[in-house]
């Protein structure tokens, strides 16, 4: 007979605690009024939301605390969406992390081609409609990332 602390069952415990934890958001934008609203939109979803104002703050939050989503902007000074998305692909903690990238610039093939380069999971134009936005998060946190880049 084993000892109780053999067992399975402390294991499938913990397990299911850590699933039933809040899903950690990154939302990077250099638009203060673009993160407030994001904010806004996503505050009834249950998720735990960071925000960072630059790809460098962004990256630093990434590297230091885990986070199941980044939605990051395309376009920033210093270091953009595109750039971050990189990043945070090569690091050891960012390679299965799924990435939303919110951008001005219209979906044409090239930006498309930059984005999945880049590592993103999914490209949304701005303004973005934010029941697709939610409905995207939702697909990407309960199913394992994609590396080819969809458009919504």
């Amino acid at each position: 007979m084993q000892p109780a602390y053999l067992t399975e069952q402390p294991l499938t415990n913990v397990m299911t605690m850590i699933e039933n934890l809040p899903k950690r958001i990154l939302i990077v934008d250099d638009d203060t009024d673009i993160l407030t609203l994001l904010k806004f939109q996503l505050r009834y979803t249950g998720w735990t939301i960071s925000t960072a104002t630059d790809g460098a703050e962004a990256l630093e939050l990434f590297l230091s605390t885990p986070f199941d989503l980044v939605l990051t902007d395309a376009m920033m000074p210093g270091m953009s969406g595109y750039d971050l998305a990189r990043l945070v692909r090569t690091s050891e903690k960012g390679c299965s992390t799924p990435i939303i990238m919110l951008s001005a610039i219209l979906d044409t093939p090239d930006q498309l081609e930059l984005a999945k380069d880049s590592g993103v999971d999914v490209y949304m134009t701005k303004p973005h409609d934010r029941r697709k936005l939610q409905e995207q998060i939702n697909a990407l946190l309960e199913s394992p990332p994609r590396r080819q880049v969809s458009t919504v």
